[in-house]
């Protein structure tokens, strides 16, 4: 099935989805509408042999609804935007509702450093409990950068001398993961002989991964400033957290015994 955006796997991905399809229905209709009046309007009045210009100076009643009614119209397409989008950035951007856990995520280029609860620190991985609401606090160490994360709808520009906190839910394991899996299938299932295969790497039971992006121009390293995301399970996040703090503490350990 052909699919024109990535799958919506957070709370509010949903709302922004359905901004985004409203947004582009009323520009396409008004597109299409214009288009046939200027064709319209090019068959209908052009050049004839012994017919005059004329000169038209829209005053009269007739003209002067061809003006008012397309701006009415359009005026209220601005208005039904404007309300959409103030109600999915309040909820998206404006609220923050109580965090589950948190999470530093530091931009430099080219590269992600993400810092989680307990000095867990890794680099171009986010590591993340499914269905948990999860703050992320934001700073640049050099220039200007943006977090994005399209499973979730998630973006937010990172500045430097500045940290801005953002948040995002994802759905439940079975939701993550059953769509990650059909996203797997549905590319590692193509003919041999397609020229655009691309082979998906299988997550294992407990997770589910996808790209972290940065999508402003952040220099010449900007294309490979690519990270992910894995969702995982809470059983699989808990073993993960486990794993990680074992490691730093034989670190700190290995580190205390050369001195």
């Amino acid at each position: 099935m052909w699919e024109t955006l990535p799958k919506s796997l957070s709370t509010f991905s949903g709302d922004i989805d359905h901004l985004f399809w409203g947004v582009t229905y009323l520009m396409g209709f008004s597109y299409v509408v214009s288009m046939l009046v200027i064709v319209y309007l090019l068959i209908a009045f052009r050049r004839k042999e012994g017919v005059k210009a004329q000169y038209i100076p829209g005053e009269s009643g007739k003209h002067l609804m061809l003006i008012y009614i397309p701006l009415a119209l359009f005026v209220c397409f601005d208005m039904y935007i404007d309300e959409e989008t103030a109600e999915v950035w309040h909820k998206a951007k404006m609220e923050l509702p109580a965090a589950d856990t948190k999470v530093k995520a530091v931009a430099q280029q080219w590269a992600w450093t993400f810092v989680q609860e307990g000095n867990i620190e890794t680099i171009n991985e986010l590591h993340v409990p499914a269905g948990k609401t999860v703050h992320v606090a934001m700073e640049s160490s050099d220039t200007l950068h943006s977090l994005s994360i399209p499973i979730f709808r998630f973006k937010q520009d990172v500045i430097p001398g500045r940290i801005i906190t953002g948040w995002f839910k994802s759905k439940s394991f079975t939701e993550v993961k059953a769509a990650k899996d059909s996203m797997v299938a549905r590319y590692n299932n193509r003919p041999a002989d397609d020229a655009h295969a691309l082979e998906l790497p299988v997550d294992d039971a407990g997770t589910a991964s996808f790209d972290i992006q940065c999508a402003e121009m952040c220099g010449v390293g900007h294309g490979i400033m690519a990270a992910r995301i894995i969702v995982h399970s809470q059983k699989s996040y808990d073993a993960w957290v486990m794993a990680e703090k074992e490691m730093i503490q034989e670190m700190q350990d290995d580190a205390g015994s050369s001195e």
